[in-house]
């Protein structure tokens, strides 16, 4: 016999017992198994490796559009020509720039997620519209209180 097929028993005072390859193989199977399981079905997980991933994809790159609209009532162009948002990732804040890259005084607007369909903007919850798997050109979150609905859209 060969010598991996034996494994050394020391809580027996040293008598060898022979271990089937078979066993020990589905044993590690059902181990990473239920590890595997325990991890996708996890919730916490799911959710901030989702969160994460909602973070980075609206983090990366420039909004140049954003329009407020109250339905029923108005719509309402936030940025003035060759002005862009940018979603600040590490401090839960969207600044307004100028062409030039300068700030624009007054526009700071603080985000934040609470699920992948939710977010917080400038303290009001709104509704996800999109669907984020991946990259993304436009950005709707809305809000319905008292009939009226607000809706912030961005675009890319």
């Amino acid at each position: 016999m060969a010598w991996h097929k034996y494994w050394l028993n020391t809580s027996s005072s040293c008598k060898i017992k022979i271990v089937n390859m078979k066993t020990i193989t589905k044993l590690f199977l059902a181990v990473a198994f239920i590890s595997s399981l325990s991890l996708m079905s996890c919730e916490r997980t799911r959710d901030g490796v989702g969160l994460d991933a909602m973070y980075n994809a609206i983090s990366s790159g420039r909004w140049y559009g954003w329009t407020t609209t109250l339905t029923p009532g108005t719509s309402t162009n936030n940025l003035a020509a060759d002005q862009y948002v940018e979603f600040g990732k590490s401090n839960g804040t969207a600044y307004v720039y100028n062409k030039d890259g300068s700030q624009v005084p007054g526009s700071q607007h603080t985000f934040s997620f609470s699920d992948t369909k939710t977010m917080i903007f400038d303290g009001v919850t709104y509704k996800i519209k999109e669907n984020f798997a991946g990259s993304f050109k436009t950005l709707t979150l809305e809000n319905e209180s008292g009939g009226i609905t607000t809706t912030q859209a961005f675009s890319r």
